[in-house]
């Protein structure tokens, strides 16, 4: 690397320590990512290939490292490392919403794990299900991200929530679900789809508390909108509890 790409990146750096992010040009936050998994080359041009393929730093960092490796000059290790920032500030939003106390009352609880959800999804541009598994205490057990579909769809594994469920021993479980591109309103798919996996858990003694349907920074809850409720089963086809099994 010349000593004129070694001083501009210096001095980038020393910028960055002194004012931080807020006055830097997009290619120039791109620059600085990659100088830390380009080593010896400008990565000027690289950031500004980026950005002309991507439309914007969003698009860049949202992007699947299998996308950010075909555009020239960008390795899998790089990709890599722009996929990584997106996740790992998912990460620290959603980790960084202080648990509410232990005496918490139910509605505080359902609010942080709705806050905690939406964070989770901060960004993503496909839909992508979160599986929330909780004690008898509806204290949180574990978070995963169970799968992840297409920018209009997301399908419920209900094998996989079961064993999921089962594996971290949760007699409670939260559903969440994005909407990239819509409103944070849960689709007829996604309501009937929700209560039947609500009857096949309840047949194992696992109970499906909620499904958070998700966009931007908005977030609905299914139970409290009702979609849980009698009215709504019938809608649906389904017996309600006391008339007995679900039907096929």
């Amino acid at each position: 690397m010349s000593n004129e790409h070694e001083g501009h990146r210096e001095r980038l750096k020393g910028r960055y320590l002194s004012e931080g992010l807020e006055r830097f040009e997009p290619h120039n936050v791109l620059e600085l990512l990659l100088f830390y998994s380009v080593p010896r080359r400008d990565t000027n041009v690289l950031a500004h290939r980026l950005l002309e393929h991507f439309g914007s730093l969003v698009g860049v960092l949202s992007a699947a490292p299998e996308q950010l490796a075909q555009v020239e000059g960008v390795t899998l290790h790089s990709a890599v490392h722009l996929h990584l920032i997106a996740d790992v500030a998912r990460r620290y939003f959603s980790e960084a919403i202080a648990p509410p106390p232990n005496d918490a009352e139910r509605e505080d609880l359902m609010r942080y794990y709705g806050k905690k959800l939406v964070a989770a999804c901060s960004g993503l541009t496909e839909e992508a299900l979160f599986l929330l598994c909780l004690d008898n205490n509806l204290r949180e057990i574990s978070t995963d991200r169970v799968n992840t579909g297409n920018p209009n769809a997301v399908q419920l594994p209900n094998r996989r929530i079961a064993e999921l469920a089962m594996r971290h021993h949760a007699p409670n479980i939260i559903l969440a679900h994005n909407h990239p591109r819509g409103l944070a309103i849960p689709s007829r798919e996604d309501i009937a789809a929700t209560l039947a996996l609500r009857d096949a858990l309840g047949a194992i003694s696992i109970d499906l508390v909620d499904h958070f349907v998700i966009a931007g920074s908005d977030y609905v809850s299914m139970a409290q909108s009702g979609y849980f409720s009698a009215a709504a089963r019938r809608a649906f086809g389904l017996r309600s509890a006391q008339d007995g099994a679900p039907e096929e």
